[in-house]
């Protein structure tokens, strides 16, 4: 959709202008503020500001002349600088030396002081790669203004996946949110005044519906062979853990602790930032054996990746085993957290089992599961009762 321009403003400029009073010149800054109606007619708004410059108008010997040219010289030199002063300020910045460095290279400092884990680092870079593939690298900062912005925004809805597909709204608000993150943090360190990104705004979100998996569905997983065996243990892990994709592609069998009964994960969350104890159910621990434990510092699932391939693997197996859902990587999270709810497990627990620092976000599983209620509900026989 595009955006509406912001309310208009007085388009602005600065002039040198000369003035005789009593045989004598002076030189004066005048700076133009557009203009405006009133009692029907147009008043131009301009201020004016003298030099303190002088010069003769009429000059009759080499000194006067050299006094002229020595004010002219003057009087250029600071009319260029409050030409470059009024280029700044008149488009929200401040610190004029730091507006004028490449806005990538701040980009790259913000990353390295505020991110806090390497997955929102990655999101972070990769919004960068975004923006150089719309203007390209040798972006300053004083040149990312509501222009570059809004457009920006209208690069990332019609930019183009791999597969061919558009970028999904909840990707485009994603990284639409990491420029405006970085364009407050200039806002704090007094670079520049006002947000150019502020009166741009990205579509609401779409939220896809959440697929998961019955326990019939994984039963007829476990019991149905997939093109990628390493795809089918994290699969399968995932359901009975709750695992993100990008932590277990990182787990190593030192990460894998049994002490007495208790068997459990002790992992570091890449989205978070966070370290997570993540107990092993019966269900997963046969999964792990049925993988057999190698050296410590070898990855439990080997050669787990992340991509069109592997997700077209996973959607036939489902496929193979007569399941229509949309099966990816995340519906076995899903799976997880939908089906410990369904159980009348406590809300807190699955917060803490699936590493989510915001309630808000795990309240969304205890959701399904009450629809889920009503839905089988009403799957029970109707009666005419007189």
């Amino acid at each position: 959709m595009p955006q509406s321009a912001p309310k208009s403003e007085p388009m602005s400029s600065i002039k040198l202008r000369k003035q005789n009073v009593k045989g004598k010149g002076y030189y004066y800054l005048v700076t133009y503020l557009g203009s405006s109606m009133v009692n029907g007619k147009k008043k131009v708004n301009r201020t004016k500001k003298s030099l303190k410059l002088t010069f003769y108008p009429n000059p009759t010997s080499p000194k006067h002349r050299t006094h002229n040219k020595e004010s002219k010289a003057r009087a250029q030199m600071i009319l260029k600088k409050a030409e470059e002063e009024h280029f700044f300020t008149s488009r929200g910045l401040h610190n004029l030396d730091k507006a004028n460095k490449p806005f990538f290279d701040y980009w790259k400092k913000y990353v390295n002081n505020k991110t806090h884990s390497q997955n929102n680092a990655n999101v972070f870079m990769q919004t960068m790669n975004k923006l150089i593939a719309f203007k390209g690298n040798q972006i300053l900062i004083h040149q990312v203004n509501y222009a570059y912005c809004r457009d920006f925004l209208s690069f990332l809805q019609n930019d183009i996946k791999k597969n061919g597909e558009k970028l999904s709204s909840s990707s485009i608000d994603s990284y639409f949110k990491k420029l405006k993150l970085v364009l407050k943090e200039l806002i704090k360190e007094g670079i520049i005044l006002k947000n150019p990104s502020q009166e741009v705004n990205p579509p609401k979100v779409i939220h896809k519906r959440r697929e998961w998996l019955t326990y019939e569905e994984i039963e007829a997983l476990i019991n149905t062979d997939c093109d990628i065996e390493n795809l089918k243990h994290f699969y399968l892990l995932a359901c009975f853990t709750g695992l993100r994709h990008s932590d277990a592609k990182n787990l190593a069998w030192k990460d894998y602790v049994i002490e007495g009964d208790r068997h459990f994960f002790k992992i570091y969350i890449q989205k978070t930032g966070k370290n997570l104890i993540l107990p092993v159910n019966h269900n997963a621990k046969q999964i792990l054996e049925q993988i057999g434990k190698k050296g410590d510092d070898d990855k439990i699932i080997v050669g787990l990746k992340y991509g069109a391939w592997s997700n077209l693997k996973l959607k036939q197996w489902g496929m193979k085993a007569g399941i229509s859902k949309d099966i990816t990587p995340h519906t076995a999270r899903h799976t997880f957290a939908t089906n410990f709810a369904m159980e009348g497990g406590n809300p807190m627990v699955l917060q803490e089992l699936l590493g989510h620092s915001d309630f808000k976000a795990t309240k969304v599983y205890i959701q399904m599961a009450e629809n889920k209620k009503f839905t089988e509900l009403d799957k029970m026989p109707k009666f005419n009762i007189n």
